[in-house]
């Protein structure tokens, strides 16, 4: 199994199709809209077998807009600007879930961030308990309908590491 790190410009193509590919099958996104969004990420990171792409995450830079929309969606009453980074993009094929892919990616792309303050957004109750547990992120504001199926979401911040 290989670990890759990359920027989105750095991408193969077939490395963006199988990126693109797995992110869909967790139903959150259309490939139209991952495409564009792959554009803003900082770092994009991935466990490949046998040539296959078989789990990811990112730290993506969204725009001030996009930022103010989600905080203002969940009422936060934190600043949107002090949140630049997001992570997101996680998948993991079904058949390798549940032997830590996930946790190894964020593991490394949270340290590599870990001087900045972070927000995501998710909407499974188990990756809720994963990212405040063990990640130190927090809930903030309330849920939110997703804009693309209705599914409700919780926005979670993740404060920098004072040195």
């Amino acid at each position: 199994m290989d670990l890759c790190i990359r920027i989105p410009g750095d991408l193969s193509a077939e490395e963006l199709q199988q990126l693109i590919r797995l992110i869909t099958l967790g139903g959150q996104n259309t490939p139209e809209n991952i495409l564009p969004k792959m554009s803003i990420a900082a770092l994009i990171a991935f466990f490949k077998e046998e040539g296959q792409i078989i789990s990811t995450a990112s730290v993506k830079m969204p725009t001030l807009e996009n930022r103010q929309s989600i905080f203002e969606r969940a009422k936060s009453p934190c600043d949107f600007g002090d949140f630049i980074y997001e992570t997101g993009f996680w998948a993991t094929a079904q058949q390798h879930r549940g032997k830590g892919l996930f946790s190894s990616l964020l593991d490394l792309l949270l340290h590599s961030f870990r001087n900045e303050n972070i927000f995501t957004i998710v909407h499974h109750p188990s990756a809720i308990d994963l990212l405040c547990s063990k990640y130190d992120f927090r809930r903030s504001g309330t849920p939110f309908p997703s804009k693309y199926n209705g599914t409700l979401f919780y926005l979670l911040l993740k404060q920098k590491k004072e040195i």
